[in-house]
């Protein structure tokens, strides 16, 4: 028998860390099982005070097409056992999440400061979605091109 829900926290550049244990910590409950694969592989998390070299190793190393090949093949992996499945991912983690957002195995995704989505805007969700940008942000600016997107509610 199937168990009901499958959260995948999509980690930051800088790997699997403190903030992602809490995060995985956070959303545990006997309902739902929370799980953080390591994009990076066998790489150890970054510190926030390598935000450059960790920028660079992910771009360089993993990159959001292979970031979204590793979720999908963890997705196919835990569709077999889990009902429901949902997405949650921070900053590239989010923009992952959102590359994924139409693959018919995933019930939701949520997007916290996915940036590079604006990258991406082609994309049609066709699962629930919800994204969180920062109101401001000196290295971000929300995509206008968003507001053109007819079919989706905008939340500010």
């Amino acid at each position: 028998m199937k168990k009901k829900l499958a959260l995948v926290t999509v980690h930051e550049i800088y790997g699997v860390n403190d903030h992602m244990h809490q995060v995985t910590q956070h959303f545990t409950s006997s309902h739902i099982d929370v799980f953080c694969p390591n994009l990076l592989q066998s790489q150890h998390a970054f510190h926030y005070s390598d935000e450059e070299k960790a920028y660079h190793f992910f771009m360089n190393h993993i990159g959001f097409d292979n970031g979204k090949k590793q979720i999908e093949e963890f997705i196919t992996h835990l569709s077999s056992s889990y009902t429901h499945i949902g997405l949650i991912g921070f900053s590239v983690g989010a923009t992952i999440s959102w590359l994924c957002s139409n693959n018919p195995k995933i019930d939701f995704i949520i997007g916290c400061y996915g940036s590079r989505i604006r990258d991406y805007i082609h994309i049609k969700p066709t699962c629930a979605t919800l994204l969180i940008f920062p109101e401001k942000e000196a290295s971000f600016q929300y995509p206008l091109s968003f507001n053109r997107c007819s079919n989706k509610k905008i939340l500010y």
